[in-house]
């Protein structure tokens, strides 16, 4: 009795296990590919490649705020900024209400077309003055240093002049100290030697005028064209920025 019951079981065993391979082999050979393509597809999936053509944003700030700049930055085409140029102080005119006289011909983003445009409307600048300067020099190992000077008043109402030095970094400035001597009221032979150390890349400063009716233009010049502007009349404020980039963004407030 015990051996045909374990008879029983061997055979009860064994046809489950054919039933078992029979659902096995029997699978939709379609699930089957469709299951394989999607472990490939899992498997060899990979981040995208960022394309390195799509628009970078400048970082927001002054020209004052650029450690470090790349000479692509020259390569901007001159007629596309000097059309820029040209449509910025259309707009100027129409912002603050003055009539300023644009010539047909395209001209490059220089102080004095500026001055020109507005002269018939509110004359020729009475004050002129320099806040602050950058020269971004190379030096033969490829190391770049600034050489920023700042206007100061004193006590007395006297204009100082502040030399700061730095190696510059991508996104640092690391000061390099200098006497006293040479940090306040430098002499131009000493900023001069500092130039000379290397070849100067970007030379900018950062100005303001006045006019006899109260109107302020405050303007930053990179390699002497005009890169930024804001001109104050009557409450109203014109703001450009990156003239000389050729992604210029002027606003009305």
């Amino acid at each position: 009795m015990n051996r045909n019951k374990k008879i029983f079981l061997i055979i009860v065993i064994l046809i489950g296990g054919l039933l078992l391979l029979k659902a096995i082999f029997q699978k939709n050979p379609e699930e089957i590919v469709n299951e394989t393509e999607d472990t490939v597809e899992q498997e060899d999936m990979v981040a995208p490649t960022p394309d390195p053509n799509a628009p970078v944003d400048v970082a927001a700030g002054t020209s004052a705020d650029t450690a470090s700049q790349s000479d692509n930055e020259n390569s901007v085409d001159p007629s596309l900024v000097q059309a820029q140029f040209m449509e910025a102080l259309k707009t100027l005119g129409t912002c603050l209400d003055i009539k300023n006289a644009i010539d047909t011909e395209q001209k490059e983003p220089r102080l004095e077309n500026l001055v020109a445009s507005v002269r018939n409307e509110i004359g020729d600048p009475v004050i002129r003055s320099e806040d602050w300067s950058n020269t971004l020099v190379t030096l033969p190992n490829g190391e770049q240093r600034r050489i920023r000077i700042e206007m100061e008043y004193d006590a007395d109402d006297r204009i100082v002049k502040r030399l700061k030095y730095y190696k510059a970094e991508k996104d640092n400035l690391i000061p390099i100290p200098l006497d006293n001597s040479n940090s306040t009221d430098p002499q131009d032979s000493f900023i001069a030697s500092l130039e000379g150390e290397g070849k100067v890349a970007i030379r900018e400063k950062g100005s303001r005028m006045y006019f006899q009716n109260g109107e302020e233009i405050v303007f930053v010049e990179k390699n002497d064209q005009i890169a930024d502007i804001e001109m104050n009349r009557n409450g109203r404020t014109f703001k450009c920025v990156g003239l000389d980039s050729g992604r210029s963004t002027c606003s009305c407030l």
